[in-house]
């Protein structure tokens, strides 16, 4: 155990407080996306609960109600958005997990001594890449729901 703990001291102490403060400052980008894609992941999570909460609704009209049943023709639609939708949480979600990778990879490689400056670059155009797959999804939903006649209760 001494042996371990003597080994990691000797890392740790090649990780100085100016070295500490550059990789902070590299660091504020994917933080600052990291809040981009947390804050877009919650519209999101809001807009798939409303399409299913309008799913669930629509399911419980009765095939019995003839004045009403018209509204289930909006099933395939509110589907469509739902998947779309869906879909975009998870990329939104994969953006994320890999900005917070980043961020982890930065601050191991300083204290571990490594370059950081590659990874970084390739975790971050992965993270905006799966960010942007997330925006696509989104825009082809929205375009769903301003497209379909929806004002009906």
């Amino acid at each position: 155990m001494a042996g371990w703990f003597s080994d990691l001291s000797k890392f740790v102490a090649h990780f100085d407080s100016v070295q500490l403060s550059q990789v902070i400052s590299h660091a504020t980008a994917p933080v600052f996306l990291l809040s981009a894609v947390a804050a877009f992941t919650s519209v999101l999570m809001g807009r798939y609960a409303g399409i299913k909460d309008r799913i669930r609704i629509l399911n419980k009209i009765p095939d019995t109600a003839a004045d009403r049943l018209w509204l289930k023709n909006d099933l395939p639609w509110l589907k469509q958005r739902a998947k779309l939708v869906h879909r975009a949480i998870f990329m939104s979600l994969l953006a994320a997990i890999a900005t917070m990778i980043i961020v982890v990879f930065m601050f191991g490689s300083a204290l571990l001594g490594f370059g950081h400056h590659l990874g970084a670059a390739v975790l971050f155009i992965a993270a905006l890449m799966f960010f942007g797959a997330s925006l696509v999804d989104f825009v082809r939903e929205l375009r769903i729901s301003l497209l379909e006649n929806d004002d009906h209760e």
